[in-house]
């Protein structure tokens, strides 16, 4: 979805700065670039991550325009403004970091879904430009409308740019606690028979008064 959303904006993010938090696989940058990017740096707290960044940009032809680092969010780019910033974070609402023995460093949320969307939704205002704007891919059984609260709270205007019903595994959604997927069956999360399906948003963010180039 992100991706889908970038490919849409690419006339906006070309000569860019970008910036990615979360840049897992790093093909989030690598779509950044072929849209015409000037730079794109992307942040992961795994080594694993910055790893297959570099492969992924390396791959593509890529990686002269790329800067990596592993580390925790902001703390990786001290100061420094961004024309764009995209994240897609892990929003899983889960008490436990584990599933069958498996560490969910790319899905733990905390017990709220929130805890790495909300250190990221306090900090991107500090490092948008004066006329930046940025995406997130959102999770919706997280409370859609909260994360838009608090970007206009940051002064920040925000919307919902693009919704799709992705399918969840039985797995994944064992692990979420029991009193969110009880609120939001029905509503964000449906049931097909054994089959699970879960809204996902994509929120669009940009400076009060600034519109997307």
């Amino acid at each position: 979805m992100l991706i889908q959303q970038i490919r849409e904006y690419g006339s906006a993010i070309e000569g860019k700065t970008t910036l990615e938090i979360g840049c897992g696989s790093g093909v989030v940058l690598a779509a950044l670039a072929r849209e015409g990017a000037s730079r794109v740096c992307g942040v992961d707290i795994e080594a694993d991550a910055i790893s297959m960044s570099t492969q992924t940009l390396t791959d593509a032809g890529y990686l002269d325009v790329a800067e990596l680092y592993q580390g925790d969010m902001w703390a990786m780019v001290p100061g420094r403004v961004f024309d764009v910033v995209v994240a897609n974070l892990p929003q899983a609402p889960t008490e436990s970091q584990e599933v069958d023995g498996r560490h969910l460093t790319w899905n733990f949320g905390g017990s709220t879904g929130r805890a790495l969307l909300d250190q990221f939704l306090n900090g991107v205002a500090a490092h948008l430009a004066t006329d930046g704007w940025g995406l997130i891919t959102h999770f919706d059984p997280i409370d859609v409308a909260k994360t838009i609260e608090m970007l206009n709270a940051s002064g920040l205007e925000a919307k919902v740019v693009m919704t799709r019903l992705l399918t969840y595994s039985q797995e994944r959604l064992n692990a979420l606690v029991p009193q969110v997927v009880a609120s939001k069956v029905g509503k964000s999360i449906i049931f097909y028979g054994k089959h699970v399906f879960s809204e996902v948003h994509i929120v669009e963010f940009r400076r009060t008064g600034v519109a997307r180039a």
